[in-house]
């Protein structure tokens, strides 16, 4: 139990580390999303800033997140698998 607890406060030291290296801008919608559970709107206005910039930042600051911490290399899931035919040609193409 006591190695779980120092497993969550290190992995949180090392998240409040990725947080700090974040532009301010991106920090702030990130942390108000992601911590705060703010929705978009509520964030857009707390900032006074539109949606879509909200949304802009907060992808933008999780993506940096992703690469400081080395998330980034983790294999994703193509949103593609199913559609192609196992020869790799897909179905509307001519043979």
């Amino acid at each position: 139990m006591a190695e779980k607890r120092l497993q969550h406060v290190s992995d949180r030291l090392i998240l409040d580390d990725a947080l700090a290296e974040l532009p301010e801008d991106l920090r702030t919608a990130v942390v108000l999303r992601d911590v705060a559970d703010l929705d978009y709107k509520e964030i857009a206005e707390v900032l006074d800033i539109p949606v879509g910039t909200v949304k802009s930042r907060i992808a933008r600051g999780r993506s940096a997140l992703a690469k400081h911490l080395r998330l980034d290399g983790l294999p994703t899931i193509s949103p593609n698998i199913g559609n192609r035919e196992t020869g790799g040609e897909r179905p509307s193409e001519p043979t």
